[in-house]
Order: structure tokens, then C-alpha cells, then sequence
């Protein structure tokens, strides 16, 4: 501790050495230096330590010997900036951290400023231009970080955010409402705990009253709430579905309710007797547009849309009949089909949707029956599933048939796994190892599985996909989980045969890929064969043709048909639809039609999962 009393002692000499004064007049407080650094000298000779003091409106703080502290303090639990000078920084920024009135560093709280309120994160950050959810509660700030209330556009929506900044939901506000995600509702349905209801896009709503909505009529009670089931309304008796549709032009067990949704009282109490199942029609149709091609020569197919496919026609639906008055009734039996997801996602490909087995028909909302499609050309396809023409119940006449829905099915809470596909190695050498990856379709259906070899003294696998190849051969690698399977071809060489170094599509024994091959027309056959070097290094050849061989009115339509696929099964053997491939020349088979052009397409995977692609343009005469 340095001496301050000889400091005192010389400013006591300096002040007698000085002019002459009042012998009244006392030694105003001061500042000093020395070589430890600043303090203040009171009027008394006194000075601070370990406490905080008001010196000409700032505020400085002094140490245990009473010498002024710089920088960063932490001070009674809390910390603090002060100035080179010593002076206390408040209510600004200091090095990215935000201090206080008070000069303390804020860390995740509420500011309160001349020109609003805002929030300031531990780090001394804050949000600007868009929303945080702070202490249960939605807030939004502006472009500089400040909390703002009233109405308020933001994203394209309205929200209403209170004098305390808190977003309100679920609520009027005014004549509007403002629903759960704290938007404005405008002319739509809202779900609460006491029923759906529907709100206008002024913010009004029906009560005791009919209103159609997207082509449909609902009542709703005096809170303004849908009804549903039996309602006598203005003396009538209706019936709404379980989503609020008024029922009309049907059979409600055994009552019926009239077009304008009138019960038609006069109407008997059915006695019904089975009659029969479905009657059912199998055949082809045209892709394009779903004409009857069954009866057609095979030649003559492709004289419609181009191509064609099965199809299923429900001539007449499983039904009963009244003993009174030879009504029908159909009970339909609708399955659920689930969704196709895009491989390893749980991103939906085609949606799911219902089908009853009983007659065919479609529903994508698991509550009405979808119309019956019909193609350019007039001809009924089903509007989901195009390969089937279900009943036309509407075309028989509705009043005439008494439809219930005997059952729906419901979706799986969570999708079901479809199917399994492995990725890895499928030529390998003695001593490789390695891993088969699975995919899950859809992802977040994976399940465990069980893995195997066909052949593990070629090569083995353990339970989690890991492999070694122990000696030459071949083998079949096996994932199997509860609901799917997945096997990989592998063979194993004294070294790896690697990539298809050469290969040559010929179309009737020619070649020529930048120039027609012309072939005759009228249901000629000709043979499709695929040379490769090595041949050892083809795992699978698939073969398409492209056409644009179609009828004057659908010159528009292309198609691509498969021809036929070859697979390794182990050994050296194929598979195909015409059964006419091998693995040393994969051979197909075409059958010319209508006069044209069209290219075949030969696309070899080799046994490292590459692919090439090869083509031939042909002429048809």
C-alpha cells in the first residue's frame, strides 16, 4: 500500500505555499495518479475501495486499495464494462455483449428502450424480422429486433399480437378470429373442443341455419357449431354424415332421404336377400384411353393409343335385392391401399386410397365414393386406379340401389415397410470384405432383419450386413425382416472382372446405332441380341423399345415397353419373360406393327452396379 498520507502532507504544503485565501475555503476532491494507477482524493483526504461511486454524473468503481478498475469486473455476481477512463458503460454494446441501465450484462432477457422493447439473448444476440417462442410464448421482432403488437402481415398472413407482445390464438379479436397457429382464419373450417365449425373470412359464422360450402350443405346450431346424424330441422327429418354433408338421393339403413336431404317417410322397410358376388371381366384395355382390347389380335393392339395393359371390369357388383320392391343394395367392403413412397424417403409417390373389393369403385378421402373417370374417347376407367372399371352406380341410377359402407379400413398409424433393396459389391475376390447397405422404403419403416448365405463357404455374412469372400464361386446374400426380402447375386473370382470393356446391340443380327434399320411390318418377328466383352461382367440386361408408332389421332402419345429382363440367379442362368435369354447372348424378340420408327433399347448393368446404355433406331415399312 502506497503512503497516502505524504501525498496529503504535500498537497497541504502546495496549499499554503499558495496565494492567500479565505482561512474557510477547504481542498476540493480530486483526482490522482501515481504509479499504481488513478484514485479519487475527497475533500477530507478520504477515498473509496471494494464499493462503486457517483463522480461528475458517471459512475467509476475502486479496488481494495482504492485505485480505479478498467475493463471487464465482475462485481457482486454480476458483470460490468468500464472505460479506459473508468467510467461505467451502460445501455450499449461492448464487444458483442449487450450491458444495461444498470451497466450490468444482460444475458436472455427482456430491454426495455426509447424505442421498444426487445430480447437479448445470453450471448448478447437478438431476433430480428422473425418469430421466438420465449417463456411459452410466441413473440415477433421487427427489422431492428423490436417487439411489435397490434395486427400485423407477416409471411403473407395476419397475426394479433398484444400490448405485451404475446401472439393471441385460438380467439377472437375483434370481429375475427385468429386460430391455433395465431393467423387470421379467412373462410375456413376450425376444429374445437366442442365441435367443428365454420368461419367466414370476415370472421362471422352460421348458427341455426343451412349453408353450402364447396358444393356440399351443412347445418349448424345455435352456437354455430355442424351437426351430424338424424337432426329434425323446420319440422324435416335429414341426415349429415359424420364430416357435416347433408345425405340426399339415399338409403340411410332403411330410410330414405330424398334430393333436397328430406327423409321420405312413405318409403317400406326393406326385406333384402342375397342375390350374388361380383361379376368380374378380365382383359386388356388400351393405356391411352381404356377401350376394350380383349378381343382384338395381338397384332392389332397397338392400332388404338399405342399400348396397352390388364384390366378388370366389375360387370355387376356383390348385392342384395328387397323382397318387396326389388331394390339392390351393395354393401361396400373398402381396403385401404397404401401409399408408394419414393425409394428411402417417406416422400408419397401416389397417394393412398380405398377400394371396395365388391365392386370396384375408389375413395381418396376414406368418405365419399369418387365418380367414375371417363377418357377422351368415352370409355370408363376408374379414377384412381386406371386398370380397373368399377361399377357405375350413378349410370344404374342411385335411387335404385341402397349403398352402405359395411366397413372402411384404416391406415396403419405409421407407414408399413414395402420393400427392402441392398447396395454393395457383387464381384469379389477371396480375402474381400466389406458391408451391404439396406434401404428402407418408406425410411421410417425400417425394421431388423435377418441376413444369409446361400453358400458361406464362398462367402459369409454376419448379422449386421458385414461380408468376407472366403473361395471362387458364387453365392445369394439374403435380408429378410418381417415384412420384406432382398437378395444380391455375388460371384466370386480369382480377381474382380471389374466393367463391360465392349458391347453391341444387334437388331436381326445388324448393327448400325447412327443409322435406321429397316425392318418389315404386319407382325413380324425379329431377334433382339446383346454382345458384351467380358461377358462374365454382365450382372443384368434389360431391354425397352421407344416408339411413336401410333394412330393419326394420338401421335402425341409415347410409349416405352420392357421386352424382357435377365437376371444371375447364383449360377449361370437367366430369367425372362420370353424365357429365350442367356447370359453369353441375351436374346429378345419383337413383333413389328404399324409403319414408323422406333429405337431399341438395351441397358447393361455390369456386376459393380455401372450402367450402359445402348440404342438402335429402326424403320418400320
Amino acid at each position: 500500500m502506497r503512503n497516502k498520507g505524504a501525498g496529503l502532507l504535500t498537497a497541504a504544503f502546495l496549499f499554503i505555499s499558495s496565494v492567500v485565501v479565505s482561512n474557510t475555503e477547504v481542498q476540493a476532491a480530486q483526482w490522482n495518479i501515481d504509479s499504481h494507477g488513478w484514485w479519487y482524493c475527497h475533500t477530507d483526504g478520504s477515498y473509496t475501495t471494494n464499493a462503486w461511486e457517483y463522480i461528475n454524473g458517471k459512475w467509476y468503481y475502486f479496488d481494495r486499495n482504492g485505485y480505479m478498475v478498467t475493463g471487464w469486473q465482475e462485481i457482486g455476481g454480476k458483470w460490468y464494462y468500464l472505460y479506459s477512463d473508468g467510467s461505467m458503460a451502460s445501455n450499449t454494446w461492448i464487444e458483442g455483449y449487450y450491458v444495461g441501465e444498470d451497466g450490468s450484462w444482460r444475458t436472455a432477457q427482456w430491454i426495455d428502450t426509447a424505442h421498444g422493447w426487445w430480447y437479448c439473448h445470453a450471448d448478447g444476440s437478438y431476433t430480428t424480422s422473425a418469430w421466438e417462442y420465449i417463456s411459452g410464448k410466441w413473440y415477433y421482432f421487427d427489422r431492428n429486433g423490436y417487439m411489435v403488437t397490434g395486427w400485423q402481415e407477416i409471411g403473407g398472413k395476419w397475426y394479433y399480437l398484444y400490448d405485451d407482445g404475446t401472439m393471441a390464438s385460438n380467439t377472437w379479436i375483434e370481429d375475427y378470429y385468429v386460430g391455433e397457429d395465431g393467423s387470421w382464419r379467412t373462410a375456413q373450417w376450425i376444429d374445437t373442443a366442442h365441435g367443428w365449425w365454420y368461419c367466414h373470412a370476415d370472421g362471422s359464422y352460421t348458427t341455426s341455419n343451412w349453408e353450402s360450402i364447396n358444393g356440399y350443405w351443412y347445418y349448424f346450431d345455435g352456437n354455430g357449431y355442424m351437426m351430424t346424424g338424424w337432426q329434425e330441422i323446420d319440422g324435416s327429418w335429414y341426415y349429415l354424415y359424420d364430416d357435416g354433408t347433408m345425405a340426399s338421393n339415399t338409403w340411410i339403413g332403411d330410410c330414405y332421404v330424398g334430393k333436397d336431404g328430406r327423409w321420405v317417410s312413405d318409403r317400406h322397410v326393406h326385406k333384402w336377400k342375397w342375390v350374388d358376388w361380383e361379376k368380374r371381366k378380365d382383359g386388356h384395355a388400351c393405356n391411352g384411353c381404356s377401350q376394350d382390347l380383349s378381343d382384338w389380335e395381338w397384332n392389332d393392339r397397338y392400332d388404338c393409343c399405342g399400348a396397352f395393359h390388364t384390366h378388370v371390369w366389375i360387370l355387376k357388383p356383390a348385392y342384395y335385392i328387397c323382397e318387396s320392391c326389388e331394390m339392390k343394395k351393395h354393401e361396400h367392403d373398402w381396403r385401404y391401399e397404401e401409399p408408394v413412397y419414393n425409394t428411402g424417403t417417406d416422400e408419397i409417390y401416389r397417394d393412398g386410397y380405398w377400394k371396395c373389393w365388391r365392386c370396384g369403385n375408389q375413395s381418396r378421402d376414406g368418405k365419399t365414393m369418387e365418380p367414375v373417370s371417363i377418357s377422351d374417347k368415352g370409355f370408363k376407367r376408374g379414377a384412381i386406379d386406371r386398370w380397373t372399371t368399377p361399377y357405375d352406380f350413378p349410370a344404374d341410377g342411385l335411387e335404385n340401389w341402397v349403398l352402405v359402407d359395411a366397413s372402411w379400413e384404416k391406415p396403419e398409424n405409421s407407414p408399413p415397410l414395402q420393400r427392402i433393396d441392398m447396395k454393395g459389391d457383387r464381384s469379389l475376390s477371396p480375402g474381400d470384405t466389406g458391408k451391404y447397405e439396406l434401404i428402407f422404403t418408406p425410411a421410417s419403416a425400417a425394421e431388423s432383419v435377418t441376413w444369409t448365405s446361400s453358400n458361406p463357404s464362398v462367402l459369409s455374412v454376419d448379422n449386421v450386413g458385414n461380408y468376407t469372400a472366403h473361395a471362387t464361386g458364387t453365392a445369394k446374400i439374403t435380408a429378410e425382416s418381417v415384412s420384406a426380402r432382398e437378395e444380391l447375386f455375388v460371384r466370386v473370382t480369382s480377381s474382380n472382372i471389374g466393367f463391360v470393356k465392349e458391347a453391341t446391340l444387334l437388331v436381326d443380327g445388324k448393327s448400325t446405332p447412327d443409322v435406321e434399320i429397316t425392318l418389315d411390318g404386319n407382325g413380324k418377328q425379329y431377334d433382339v441380341t446383346l454382345q458384351t466383352n467380358p461377358a462374365e461382367a454382365v450382372y443384368e440386361v434389360e431391354y425397352m423399345i421407344e416408339d411413336e408408332v401410333c394412330a393419326p389421332d394420338y401421335s402425341w402419345y409415347k410409349r416405352s415397353v420392357w421386352l424382357s429382363k435377365s437376371f444371375l440367379l447364383g449360377t449361370i442362368s437367366t430369367w425372362s419373360w420370353e424365357n429365350r435369354l442367356t447370359f453369353t447372348n441375351p436374346k429378345s424378340e419383337i413383333t413389328t406393327g404399324k409403319p414408323g420408327t422406333a429405337t431399341i433399347v438395351a441397358i447393361i448393368t455390369d456386376i459393380n452396379g455401372n450402367k450402359t446404355e445402348l440404342r438402335q433406331p429402326v424403320r418400320i415399312k
